[in-house]
């Protein structure tokens, strides 16, 4: 009957559903500085959202495992010792383009903000962000959004309001 089918479907969408939630997101982790890579890993993997597949010191090193055992998302400090994150983020897109790229440093000027983001990088958090709304940006990555600390949030959107007003008037 109408009514047995709904109940069937009903409980296949709370399976499904339920999947779904016990499915963490694959993150590896490329920072230098041992104590915030130990630190973003026990936060990670106490949470049942994200589990933490990688974590890496050196961006070359990074880049060969990600290869072998891609991510969901990769966050990427870009003050690296042997090659720059922005580097690593471009050598990542080349080949795993899938991987979605979450920038986790202490740099909040042009030269590393901008380079990071045509890179490939879909989102761009500094240092002081807060455990919780790191897991956030995570999750939001994952869904296809791009989170972005404010103040580097409002800075994209001051250059982009930067742009000459006779170039937006000839591209329309």
């Amino acid at each position: 009957s109408w009514y047995q089918r709904l109940l069937i479907c009903a409980h296949l969408c709370k399976t499904v559903s339920n999947l779904f939630k016990i499915m963490p997101i694959n993150v590896a982790i490329v920072e230098d500085e041992k104590r915030i890579l130990e630190c973003l890993k026990i936060l990670l993997d106490g949470t049942n959202i994200v589990k933490v597949t990688g974590a890496f010191q050196s961006g070359a090193k990074a880049i060969e495992a990600i290869a072998d055992n891609p991510p969901d998302v990769v966050i990427v400090d870009l003050g690296l010792p042997d090659i720059s994150g922005v580097k690593v983020i471009e050598r990542i897109k080349m080949f795993l383009p899938e991987v979605d790229i979450l920038v986790f440093t202490q740099f909040d000027d042009d030269g590393h903000l901008f380079p990071a983001l045509k890179a490939g990088a879909v989102g761009y958090l500094l240092k002081d962000t807060s455990p919780a709304d790191i897991v956030k940006a995570i999750e939001d990555v994952y869904k296809g959004h791009a989170p972005m600390t404010g103040r580097i949030a409002r800075r994209v959107l001051e250059e982009f309001n930067n742009i000459p007003k006779q170039k937006m008037s000839n591209d329309t």
